[in-house]
């Protein structure tokens, strides 16, 4: 279709024309092929612009679709991280229950433990206190039997007699003592068994505070452990937020991109509907008189075109590469 069309236009200018212009003719011609083969390059080379441009649309819908899926995945981390996070934050607050109640049970045993070495103290210094004044009983009577023997000759002399003397030792203090020492036995005997029984008490609720010490032990590593857990946590939600504004930034950077392809489309469309169109033959008249300036015009103002082509050909060339690198980036970052 375009060969024909020049060629009508040569055909009328030629019959238009008297024999003697036949070498402007052919001059007009050979000029109108010329530009009729640089439009048909520059029209094929759209052509192959324009198929650049299609698998590069198609290449940022793959990406597109990619970024997608890995914002879905995204949205699932998210979720994971918060059930996590809620589950941390109940587990600690039980934790934190749990050891309110270990302290108050801790120092509930210790003031406990407390009272009880208070008590065998002062039981301690009355058991004390009463052999003190045990002891100063029995050197009171021993006294008393003294002055007793040295005040009555006939007792002394009984009871240096050696018949009488084991028989006054052994019956008259030994009734006298029995019946007074018995109380002090068995006061002592009650002491001794509550002693012992305080002391088992004692030895009781030692054992019962290890236990409970080591528990609470055991109570603040599981907390610090959850503390460390709560931590990494945090880090993840970082990491989360860091990779929401990648995402944002890649989706700015798609949106920037489409933006050009468009602007590549309608620059396209425009250099399409603004190609020379020549029907009647007084515009064939018109471009043979300004055939030569208006060629030289078209062809200065086609060089620019043709230079970005190229150049949005050569950046077609480069950008998969770089969003092959984005995208590997994207895998390894998820």
């Amino acid at each position: 279709m375009l060969l024909s069309h020049p060629f009508l236009l040569f055909v009328s200018v030629f019959l238009s024309r008297p024999l003697s212009d036949l070498h402007l003719a052919a001059e007009l011609g050979k000029t109108l092929l010329e530009r009729n083969k640089e439009l048909e390059d520059a029209l094929q080379q759209m052509y192959i612009n324009n198929d650049d441009q299609v698998q590069e649309i198609e290449y940022l819908s793959k990406q597109l679709e990619t970024l997608r899926e890995m914002n879905e995945q995204h949205a699932k981390v998210y979720e994971q991280l918060d059930v996590t996070a809620r589950e941390l934050e109940i587990t600690n607050e039980k934790l934190v229950l749990e050891s309110k109640t270990s302290h108050q049970k801790i120092d509930r045993l210790t003031g406990t433990m407390e009272m009880l070495h208070g008590q065998v103290e002062s039981l301690t210094t009355r058991v004390e206190e009463l052999r003190t004044l045990e002891e100063l009983r029995v050197r009171r009577e021993k006294k008393e039997r003294r002055k007793t023997v040295h005040s009555f000759p006939c007792l002394k002399e009984l009871c240096t007699a050696p018949r009488y003397e084991d028989g006054f030792l052994l019956a008259n203090p030994g009734s006298v003592d029995l019946a007074e020492s018995r109380p002090l036995d068995e006061e002592n005997e009650r002491l001794r068994d509550i002693v012992s029984s305080l002391r088992s008490a004692v030895s009781a609720e030692r054992s019962q505070r290890e236990g409970t010490e080591r528990e609470c032990a055991s109570v603040l590593q599981e907390f610090e452990r959850l503390e460390q857990r709560l931590l990494g946590a945090e880090g993840c939600q970082l990491r989360v937020q860091e990779l929401e504004a990648e995402l944002q930034e890649m989706q700015q950077l798609r949106k920037s991109r489409v933006c050009l392809i468009r602007g590549m489309e309608d620059s396209l469309e425009t250099l399409l509907s603004n190609g020379p169109e020549t029907d009647t033959p007084e515009e064939g008249v018109r471009q043979e008189e300004g055939g030569r300036g208006r060629g030289r015009g078209l062809g200065a103002a086609g060089g620019p075109g043709e230079e970005e082509l190229q150049r949005h050909g050569s950046e077609r060339h480069l950008r998969p590469g770089r969003f092959g690198q984005e995208a590997g980036q994207l895998r390894h970052t998820c």
